[in-house]
């Protein structure tokens, strides 16, 4: 994989306008576009459970979600799900470190 912009994903729906317009971007600099979920991990889990006791079922639903409405809009753009087995801060701070594009959100902060 060449280089990767990656965006944090919670949910919200400014993380949604977010993940739109790191899509727009990433697409315009030919980069790889990484939709990460974190959360942390109760206990580990077999592969295949059913989803109702999956605890990390909601995670892997938003990122799915998202990665499906943002390849409509974008067909020729490569994006991958990472999820994360950590707190959002710790997890955005290895892309970070390594100098890749990363948007972030603005969840449970005041505006202005």
């Amino acid at each position: 994989m060449g280089p990767v912009g990656t965006i944090g994903l919670d949910g919200s729906p400014e993380i949604m306008a977010a993940a739109r317009w790191a899509a727009d971007e990433t697409e315009r600099r030919t980069l790889t576009l990484r939709l990460m979920r974190s959360w942390p991990v109760l206990v580990p889990e077999p592969a295949h459970i059913p989803s109702g006791i999956d605890r990390n079922h909601g995670a892997k639903r938003l990122a799915h979600q998202t990665q499906t409405e943002l390849q409509e809009l974008h067909a020729g753009l490569v994006i991958v799900s990472s999820p994360a087995a950590d707190d959002a801060e710790h997890a955005l701070q290895k892309p970070a470190s390594e100098f890749e594009p990363t948007v972030l959100g603005s969840l449970g902060r005041p505006h202005g």
